[in-house]
């Protein structure tokens, strides 16, 4: 886990929120360093309850990050920044909407 402000100056914001939850929002953004398209997930520290949460937060994520699977999105990066806030870059894949999926079954 990284924690640096700069990672933001990596890529391009694109506009397009593909979700939010009860902790923070996924956005669309685009890399600088290899015009590739990938999610950006913001988990606020502001709307984290404790530090137990906080600690689960870097667990799972680094779990995630080390798992290669066709069916789990891979995390590209993570790192916390200076507010507190934790960022996961991962792989885009367009098309997919978890809760239509879910909502069907």
């Amino acid at each position: 886990m990284r924690e640096e402000e700069e990672q933001f100056q990596d890529y391009e914001d694109l506009d397009v929120l593909l979700g939010e939850g009860m902790q923070g929002e996924v956005i669309k953004v685009r890399s600088y360093k290899d015009n590739a398209e990938y999610a950006m997930k913001v988990v606020e520290s502001s709307k984290m309850k404790n530090k137990i949460l906080a600690g689960q937060i870097i667990q799972e994520t680094l779990l995630l990050k080390k798992l290669n699977h066709e069916n789990i999105i891979k995390v590209k990066d993570f790192y916390r920044v200076i507010s507190g806030d934790f960022i996961s870059i991962m792989e885009y894949r367009d098309g997919y909407d978890l809760h239509k999926i879910v909502t069907k079954s």
